[in-house]
């Protein structure tokens, strides 16, 4: 609905001590901390993952080499989502309000969508903990699922094998061992 000045009548009349209008500061950027962040022209990205070679066996004099095989894993389809919010407000109305609101919702249209950046950015991390949830790996779990299948047989916890608030303490030991876990995937 367009802002038009009969919705808006106090912000046209004088005697308003204070309009309390975004007047909160606003937090620093922190999703780029702890996400890679990407920039695509395309309308879907891909990724696949394909376990490399175990390690290499000793080799004795005049035996046969051993032959190892890569394993394909999963392909995964990143599509891209639109957000878009606007408003409206009509001349008369930025004209006639004494106040100065309206000439300032740009500014709050920008603060949402810094907040909504923000949301979508950490979304795999506050989803990882759902029953079901909505932003699923390339395996096809979930981030903090408990049975993540390796490529070359088992599986991986992704979390700690005693619910525990996150911290430090909790957290460090998951990002060595899927550190490592990486490492050997690559």
């Amino acid at each position: 609905m367009t802002a038009v000045s009969g919705a808006f009548a106090a912000l046209l009349a004088p005697g308003l001590k204070k309009v309390y209008f975004q007047g909160y500061n606003s937090w620093p950027e922190e999703y780029t901390k702890i996400t890679n962040v990407d920039n695509s022209e395309r309308a879907f990205e891909q990724d696949l993952t394909v376990a490399g070679l175990g390690q290499v066996p000793q080799l004795d004099e005049n035996t046969p080499i051993s032959y190892d095989d890569p394993i394909q894993g999963n392909l995964v389809t990143y599509t891209h989502t639109m957000f878009g919010l606007g408003f409206r407000v009509t001349k008369k109305m930025v004209q006639d309000d004494l106040y100065n609101v309206m000439k300032r919702m740009s500014k709050a249209l920008a603060r949402g969508s810094r907040q909504t950046i923000e949301i979508q950015g950490v979304a795999v991390y506050n989803d990882s903990v759902l029953t079901t949830p909505l932003i699923l790996g390339q395996d096809g779990l979930g981030l903090g699922s408990t049975v993540h299948p390796l490529l070359g047989g088992g599986t991986y916890a992704n979390m700690p094998s005693v619910a525990s608030q996150p911290s430090l303490t909790t957290i460090r030991p998951r990002f060595s061992r899927l550190r490592s876990w990486l490492t050997s995937v690559a």
